[in-house]
């Protein structure tokens, strides 16, 4: 055999056509091998996904009472709820969009209505302490002093410190302690307490609703505005479970 030839390869054959063999047996094996995975991975259950929207749904999106922007859930938040009620019955003095709260005991109005530049509600979870803040309040308003049953808070009367009931009445016999002691009738003695102050050309009022133990506070310009705004809200601000009115 000459030398420099091609020679033997597999079985016989020449190498170079040997090496070709090889490579389609292998390109064989690789396809039946890529057929038999894909038929696996068809067959084999898929394991359940998480669709990322309904993970954030059912935590970040669960209802907290309100945030930036006020949304009531009457289970947890009766203070809340009680505004979203009163705006609607006042036609919209108190809308949800210009309150938030903070926890279920505040909630902060800013500009909710012409001529109030903000308001300020918080529960207390007693009259002694909702009696101890209005006298702190108070005082801070009025230089250190807590003068009570003189003037009167409506839009003739823009300073004084007296009673007030849903009669639409300011009683000024009912000393402070009677009123925080819870005794009194809330539609024909006493539903709370209220003092006004203008100063500057602003007037500030401050009042409490034994019901609930609320204390309010309101502040704005003119004032004949703000005591009008003033005097739908504290009537239709029911917070809770109104049933016990009217002892």
């Amino acid at each position: 055999m000459p030398r420099g030839g091609g020679g033997s390869g597999i079985g016989g054959l020449p190498r170079r056509a040997g090496l070709v063999v090889i490579a389609a047996s292998l390109l064989v094996l690789a396809v039946v091998g890529g057929i038999w995975y894909g038929t696996q991975l068809r067959e084999r259950p898929q394991a359940a996904t998480t669709d990322p929207e309904q993970s954030a749904g059912s935590l970040g999106t669960a209802s907290t009472g309100m945030s930036d922007s006020m949304s009531p859930s009457p289970s947890s938040n009766p203070l809340a709820e009680a505004i979203a009620l009163a705006n609607t019955s006042t036609g919209g003095l108190l809308p949800a969009d210009r309150c938030s709260a903070a926890g279920t005991d505040q909630v902060a109005c800013d500009h909710p209505h012409a001529g109030i530049s903000q308001a300020r509600f918080r529960t207390y979870p007693s009259l002694n302490a909702l009696y101890a803040a209005y006298a702190e309040r108070v005082r801070g308003l009025a230089d250190d002093r807590l003068r009570v049953n003189f003037g009167d808070c409506t839009r003739a009367r823009i300073s004084g410190e007296v009673s007030w009931n849903h009669n639409f009445e300011h009683p000024r016999h009912f000393t402070l302690a009677q009123v925080a002691s819870g005794t009194l009738r809330d539609d024909t003695q006493a539903a709370g307490r209220v003092f006004c102050r203008l100063r500057d050309g602003v007037i500030t009022i401050v009042w409490t609703d034994n019901h609930a133990n609320m204390l309010g506070t309101v502040t704005g310009a003119p004032h004949s505005l703000v005591f009008r705004w003033w005097k739908r809200v504290h009537h239709d601000l029911a917070i809770g479970d109104m049933s016990g009115m009217g002892h």
